[in-house]
């Protein structure tokens, strides 16, 4: 299913408060404080993203996973 554009979700906003009685104007207003929230709710889920993976690296680093040298001891030394 398509995203509706801004337009159409005006006049869908539009015809329900009409539908209930009411006015276009707090019908329009809470679309477009939807939209704001939304857009906070992202900004927010990227920072938070962001921030879990600088704790994963340093946690990783730490645990000594990340091998310390490029080259590592000969594990099998020849005959």
């Amino acid at each position: 299913m398509r995203n509706q554009s801004s337009s159409s979700k005006n006049v869908i906003a539009a015809l329900v408060a009409a539908a209930f009685g009411l006015t276009a104007g707090p019908a329009l207003a809470q679309t477009s404080q939807t939209h704001r929230m939304k857009e906070a709710q992202a900004r927010e889920l990227r920072v938070a993203s962001a921030e879990h993976g600088v704790r994963n690296t340093e946690r990783t680093m730490r645990s000594g996973a990340h091998p310390r040298s490029a080259h590592p001891a000969n594990s099998h030394p020849p005959r």
